[in-house]
């Protein structure tokens, strides 16, 4: 190919220029590094670009071309890659049967006619888009050329997701306890179904308030590290998205279907399902037989504290007695220290602060009592820490505005790249959801063999073309420059 033979006559001796350069000034590692990268980024759209068009060539040569489609003219096609821009010779073909016009090389690349990016260099997209921004993912695609924020926007709108994966060998785990933590996050939106429907309310906050939901299932914890201050989710596996109306049974069935697949369920001693009180969350006891509902301690804790934070110096004792009441399963004496707490604040702000605390734990008085009795065989929620850094770090930590698709897709991605999911085999799934054009005609016969190209190059380099460069192009004279460059760095230290 004509671009390696660029690369060997003008390529290597731009590098030992820039090596000479650098050996003049050490300190300057980032020019050379900068040279580097710009020589080989030219030298691989140069290579691809040839290897694309010669692709073409190829298939015009085609006696299956030939037999089934009439060339109508040879267009200039350009992809970003991670290079940067491609750009190499695309045929129109018209089918003498059904007198559609096609872009074979469509169908050998796997793209859509429409499409301006590589799968690789979408998945850069994405991948960034995740930790980032939409602006920021555009400019990841490469070095040199990105994609605007919108067409971003609009690939991530696109998003399709591959089933929940199966376990390797479809061999069910035994364990004797599962944990599932259940939180959402609210994640502002720029409108309801289209712009300017929100509206404020009385108190003046607007109501473009949407819940964005995490669930996610765990054997337990372990210790991290030879100290073990810290403890890490034993074998987790996330679930996100906005799951609206109807959309919640779909997450919990989900979640069953998961566990159904991975655990012998039937072994499973208890299934723990920590959360806050929410409706959404308790009714994953509906979908999920034998599914324990637990109040998270951080819930417990947090309206404990208003309960008793007026106490001052008997807030110990007070929250001591409020736990036995409730540990207890004694109603009763916990309504009468609520009515008693409350008679100690003056204000009424703050009496009714104590009773809506009281109310929030009698209606969760069921599992705020499975917390604090079964403790041993408890792990403690670490729900709120997942919604910051798996949702909140990109969805609302913020001020940004998200419509219901951007703020679910991308809920959905993080998760996926939380599980360990590729994200190049996500580019790849969303190409294999796309119906290519067929090739009518040729059903039974490849329209091209890439090993038709790679034997077409092998007997030019058997000819001996890039040999004869490599000898005469990386010669003496280059060698002996550097040599130089090396004895007067070394002389000037």
């Amino acid at each position: 190919m004509d671009s390696i033979t660029e690369f060997f006559t003008n390529g290597i001796i731009n590098l030992m220029d820039a090596a000479e350069k650098y050996l003049e000034n050490p300190q300057d590692m980032a020019g050379l590094e900068s040279t580097l990268h710009q020589t080989v980024d030219q030298f691989a759209c140069s290579f691809l670009s040839e290897l694309l068009t010669r692709c073409n060539d190829e298939i015009k040569k085609k006696g299956v071309r030939k037999n089934h489609y009439d060339v109508v003219r040879t267009d200039e096609r350009q992809l970003l890659c991670s290079f940067g821009i491609i750009r190499f010779q695309s045929t129109l073909y018209k089918d003498r049967k059904t007198g559609e016009y096609k872009y074979l090389m469509n169908q050998l690349l796997g793209i859509q006619p429409h499409e301006k990016v590589t799968t690789f260099a979408e998945a850069q997209v994405l991948e960034e888009a995740a930790g980032s921004s939409y602006a920021k993912g555009g400019r990841a695609a490469s070095p040199t050329a990105g994609i605007s924020k919108t067409a971003v926007k609009d690939k991530i709108h696109r998003l399709q997701f591959p089933a929940d994966p199966l376990p390797e060998g479809g061999k069910k785990k035994v364990v004797d306890y599962l944990y599932i933590d259940a939180d959402e996050d609210h994640v502002a939106l720029q409108f309801h179904d289209h712009k300017g429907d929100v509206q404020r309310g009385e108190n003046g906050y607007k109501d473009n308030c949407q819940m964005v939901k995490v669930i996610y299932v765990y054997e337990g914890k372990t210790k991290e590290g030879k100290s073990g201050k810290r403890k890490v989710l034993s074998f987790p596996y996330y679930m996100s998205g906005v799951y609206s109306g109807n959309g919640n049974e779909e997450l919990w069935n989900r979640m069953y279907a998961y566990l159904d697949a991975h655990y012998d369920l039937s072994q499973v001693k208890k299934i723990y399902l920590n959360g806050d009180g929410a409706a959404w969350i308790k009714a994953g006891t509906r979908y999920i037989s034998g599914l324990v509902y637990v109040l998270d301690e951080f819930h417990l804790q947090k309206y404990l504290v208003k309960m008793t934070s007026h106490m001052k110096d008997s807030q110990c004792d007070a929250k001591a007695e409020l736990r036995a009441a409730i540990r207890n399963g004694d109603k009763k004496k916990f309504k009468e220290l609520t009515k008693t707490l409350s008679e100690y604040e003056t204000a009424d702000s703050g009496r009714e602060r104590v009773l809506k605390a009281g109310e929030y734990i009698l209606d969760n008085w069921k599992a705020a009592g499975i917390r604090l009795t079964y403790g041993k065989t408890l792990e403690g929620c670490s729900a709120e820490g997942h919604v910051s850094y798996l949702l909140s770090d990109r969805l609302s930590s913020r001020p940004m505005g998200w419509s219901r698709t951007g703020a679910d897709k991308m809920a959905r991605l993080r998760a996926y790249i939380r599980n360990g999911g590729d994200v190049l085999e996500l580019v790849r799934y969303q190409r294999a959801q796309e119906e290519l054009p067929y090739a009518v005609g040729a059903e039974d016969e490849k329209i091209l063999s890439c090993h038709e190209v790679l034997a077409s190059e092998r007997e030019r380099l058997k000819n001996g073309k890039y040999y004869e460069c490599l000898n005469h192009s990386v010669e003496q004279g280059v060698i002996k420059r550097l040599s130089i460059a090396i004895n007067r760095s070394l002389y000037s230290l």
